[in-house]
């Protein structure tokens, strides 16, 4: 009789070792509460998760050890699968990684929640992920300026933002000069290069907080935000000290010039971005005429 007893301790011993390694084969964190937040069973995922020894884990409470703000949301969210009796489904980043978690609620015979489940997955990769589509899809790949997309975007949300807080917004509407004999006489290289080196110009003119875009083959739209007239004259001296300086140094075989037009957006007479940009572009081709007829 006592051998069997042993011989059962042993494959129970056993059984319970083979749990322990699957559940620790797992690369998802794992977690077994009873409804009072008593931890059952962990695996080594969640431990290291919360930087926790698994020794002073298992029969602790759970939400003793959070942080007070991130306890109470747990619990709360713990509540609603305990009423609803329905998995609760939510992300969250802890220690600069993002976690998809989700609670299951743990049935008895009787159909009564006796137990919560969390299962936790690491989806910071995916964020990444995520985050570089959505930079491409908005951002133009040669130059790293937002594209017409990202520029439409972004400058849409900002009008809408001056037009609630009543502030005055500039925007710059500027052509490449010369790309297409840029291409022709020096390549398409070199046609990249004077793009690439127009849109660095830009950056250091503009600040961060601006929209600078190319939107078009040889056309850049910068929205520049809490702005008005006043600042027009100073952005343009110091574009065209840069523009002036990056020629001078002679690293490319062809010069860079931009043509520049601009329109205010007034809160108190409001424009859609199409007339802003209308009426830059206008502004922006009389000054190409001037230059022509210098020719």
């Amino acid at each position: 009789m006592t051998c069997m007893i042993i011989a059962e301790r042993r494959k129970q011993k056993r059984r319970s070792e083979d749990v322990r390694g699957l559940l620790n084969a797992v690369t998802e964190s794992l977690l077994l509460l009873d409804k009072d937040g008593t931890i059952l069973s962990a695996n080594d995922t969640f431990a290291k998760r919360l930087r926790v020894g698994m020794d002073k884990i298992v029969g602790a409470n759970y939400y003793d050890l959070l942080p007070a703000d991130t306890a109470n949301e747990r619990r709360r969210q713990a509540d609603n699968v305990i009423q609803n009796r329905i998995p609760v489904r939510f992300e969250y980043v802890s220690d600069k990684r993002w976690i998809d978690q989700v609670i299951y609620p743990v049935f008895d015979d009787h159909g009564e929640v006796v137990r919560l489940a969390f299962f936790g997955a690491d989806i910071s990769r995916r964020r990444e992920m995520e985050r570089e589509l959505e930079a491409m899809a908005l951002n133009d790949q040669l130059t790293g300026l937002y594209n017409r997309r990202g520029f439409f975007t972004l400058a849409t949300r900002e009008l809408k933002r001056a037009q609630r807080s009543q502030k005055s917004l500039l925007l710059f509407f500027l052509d490449l000069d010369g790309l297409k004999d840029i291409n022709d006489q020096f390549g398409h290289e070199e046609g990249d290069r004077t793009l690439t080196a127009a849109a660095k110009v830009l950056t250091q003119t503009f600040r961060i907080s601006d929209i600078t875009s190319r939107i078009g083959g040889d056309e850049f739209a910068i929205l520049v935000v809490d702005a008005d007239d006043t600042l027009i004259e100073k952005l343009l001296l110091r574009l065209y000290r840069l523009i002036n300086n990056f020629n001078a140094r002679k690293t490319h075989k062809s010069k860079l010039a931009l043509s520049i037009g601009h329109a205010i957006y007034d809160p108190l007479k409001p424009s859609t971005l199409d007339e802003l940009i209308s009426q830059a572009d206008q502004g922006m081709y009389k000054m190409k005429k001037v230059k022509y007829r210098r020719l």
